[in-house]
């Protein structure tokens, strides 16, 4: 039989990809909000994730066609940091000019993937800022147990030596109560000095 092919770019792949990356950020503002509320509070990392992933994403690209930045192509900050995507605008972009938006995106010295690749790696790199924060954080976990199994011997011994004096104590105590009852028994079995004599 016979069959009618047409082919065609497929336009709304780029939106799709565009897309994904917003989520992708959104999702990440909201974890890395939720490590700086807790256990990461005092932490810098957090916050230089933050601002380096935001001003990649807010900064302008030179030399790399019509475009010169990612709100010229539907990407914006809203007032609350999270992103918004707005896809008509992307697809008059694509329609208009698509080398630009594929050198804005994908060139490949310069722009925004090559660049975001590069600063993720120097945190997600196998000796980058991430794995150095948690080889130094082992390293203090470490010392500390390190040195509470110091201060546990110490305290085994400081408790050896307490119960050491304390039964010395405990036996000084015996010791001088006997002698305490043995003096009273003989003052008092001598002539003139028992109890009868000192009540008349």
């Amino acid at each position: 039989g016979e069959a009618e092919i047409t082919v065609a770019r497929d336009a709304g792949q780029v939106g799709a990809a565009v897309s994904a990356m917003v989520d992708a950020y959104n999702e990440l503002q909201t974890s890395l909000a939720s490590l700086s509320g807790g256990a990461l509070s005092s932490d810098s990392m957090v916050r230089g994730v933050q601002g380096r992933v935001r001003s990649l994403i807010g900064q302008g690209y030179s030399g790399l066609g019509d475009f010169s930045s990612l709100s010229e192509l539907g990407v914006s900050f809203t007032r609350e940091g999270q992103l918004t995507f707005d896809q008509s605008k992307l697809d008059d972009a694509v329609a208009n000019d698509r080398a630009s938006v594929r050198a804005l995106f994908a060139d490949e010295d310069s722009g925004f993937v090559t660049q975001m690749d590069t600063a993720l790696e120097g945190y997600l790199g196998t000796s980058g800022i991430i794995d150095a924060r948690v080889d130094g954080l082992n390293a203090r976990v470490d010392t500390i147990q390190d040195q509470q199994a110091v201060w546990e011997r110490r305290l085994v011994t400081i408790e050896e030596r307490l119960r050491s004096q304390f039964t010395a104590l405990d036996t000084l105590v015996a010791s001088l109560q006997t002698t305490s009852q043995f003096l009273a028994g003989q003052l008092n079995s001598l002539p003139g000095f028992t109890r009868d004599s000192e009540s008349r």
